[in-house]
């Protein structure tokens, strides 16, 4: 219903059609499927070539210091399962389902931290309360370096909506962190 979305969908539809057009690089498989489907872009115009990670950057050892200060910090028990959430957008990220899956655990130490900012993360605060989990819930807002806050979860959990090809999961598991997507 946004007017603005509705220019930029005619203005990707303007790009795609073009004849000038001879390439369009895809970050997933799923991306390139979905210009094929949308806007009829012949397949081998089409290059997919994955995002890469860091592997010296994002490693399991890295800033071990800072990452046994996490858990203190936010009060959360050594015993206790921590799942990580990052990123910003959270209604497109669909924090709140993390939020909700949290609260369904029968394991009441589980906690979620969220790394990330959002201009409504009061209303996720909010819901955290009203489901119960109001104090196992970390919103740290957005942070310089998420390498510790890797190091400080068990899992990566991002139930998102939409994400052509998550970074942030390449980033956990090169750090050694499963995640769930």
């Amino acid at each position: 219903l946004s007017p603005y979305h509705r220019y930029k969908l005619a203005e990707e539809a303007r790009l795609y059609a073009s004849p000038r057009l001879r390439a369009v690089i895809c970050n997933s498989q799923m991306v390139a499927d979905e210009l094929v489907q949308e806007y009829g872009i012949d397949q081998a115009r089409l290059r997919v070539i994955y995002n890469g990670v860091d592997s010296d950057h994002f490693r399991p050892d890295a800033l071990l210091g800072e990452t046994a200060q996490i858990r203190p910090k936010l009060g959360i028990p050594a015993s206790a399962p921590v799942f990580l959430f990052v990123g910003s957008g959270f209604e497109r990220k669909n924090l709140g389902s993390a939020i909700a899956a949290l609260a369904q655990l029968p394991h009441r130490d589980a906690q979620l931290i969220a790394v990330g900012q959002d201009k409504h993360a009061n209303r996720y605060r909010a819901l955290a309360g009203r489901l119960g989990v109001g104090e196992r819930v970390h919103l740290v807002g957005r942070q310089q370096d998420v390498r510790p806050w890797y190091g400080a979860a068990d899992a990566l959990v991002l139930p998102t909506l939409y994400d052509p090809f998550a970074n942030v999961v390449l980033e956990a598991m090169a750090s050694g962190l499963p995640g769930v997507t």
